[in-house]
C-alpha cells in the first residue's frame, strides 16, 4: 500500500485530495496524485465509498463528503515528496505504520476485502 506522509500533520495517509468543480472524478484523482507525488496513474476501479457528514463540524451542517476510494496503477514517474507530502513509503497491509489516519485504515482493509468494482 502507497502511503504519503502529510507535511503539515505528519500523519500517514492515502494519497487523494478533493475534486474540483466541473472535475471528473477521473481527471480529479489523476490531477491530486499527481500533485502530492509527482506520479502519472491510471485508475484500475473502486475499492469503497463512504460518507462522511459535516467533517469540519460546523453547526449547521455545511458540508457533506463523499469519499470514493480508488485503486490505482503507476504508469509513469516515480512517487516523490512536495510541498504537501514529506515522506512516501510503500507500506506490507498487515505492517501499517501507527499514525496513520483512522479512516485511512478502513479504507486500506475494505479494499483489500472487495478488490475493486470496474469504474464506467
Amino acid at each position: 500500500v502507497l502511503l504519503t506522509k502529510r507535511a503539515d500533520t505528519g500523519q500517514w495517509v492515502l494519497p487523494g485530495g478533493y475534486i474540483e468543480c466541473g472535475e471528473t472524478l477521473e481527471d480529479g484523482v489523476k490531477r491530486e496524485v499527481h500533485e502530492e507525488i509527482g506520479v502519472e496513474v491510471n485508475i484500475v476501479g473502486c475499492s469503497g465509498v463512504y460518507s462522511i457528514a459535516n467533517v469540519e463540524i460546523i453547526c449547521p451542517a455545511k458540508q457533506h463528503i463523499i469519499v470514493v476510494a480508488v485503486v490505482l496503477n503507476i504508469v509513469s514517474g516515480s512517487p516523490s515528496i512536495s510541498s504537501e507530502v514529506k515522506e512516501v513509503h510503500y507500506f506490507n497491509i498487515n505492517d501499517l505504520p501507527d499514525n496513520l489516519v483512522f479512516s485511512h485504515i478502513e479504507r486500506i482493509h475494505d479494499g483489500h476485502k472487495r478488490r475493486t468494482i470496474a469504474l464506467k
